[in-house]
């Protein structure tokens, strides 16, 4: 779950390397990873938590950034998540 997490908050932070006015702040991603732990479905066992978690907190942080991103960026923020998601899980 932390490897997911730094995948999108830096995710998150390299998106503005393409426009300087999508800069995201460290408080911004705690809230959405917050948010994320405390929306997530309970289960009664710990690894379908987590799994719960990481699936929640990375659609609700495609779908904060994807919100103020202008529509020729958007794939390619999609890209970005999708491509070192894949690499941490040793995919690609």
């Amino acid at each position: 779950m932390a490897i997911r997490g730094s995948v999108l908050y830096f995710c998150m932070i390299e998106i503005s390397q393409i426009n300087w006015m999508y800069n995201s702040s460290l408080n911004q991603f705690l809230d959405i990873y917050n948010k994320s732990i405390d929306d997530s479905p309970k289960t009664a066992l710990p690894q379908k938590d987590v799994d719960n978690i990481m699936t929640s907190l990375t659609y609700n942080v495609y779908r904060y950034v994807n919100r103020g991103l202008f529509e020729k960026d958007k794939i390619t923020f999609l890209l970005m998540v999708c491509f070192k998601i894949l690499i941490t899980a040793k995919k690609i």
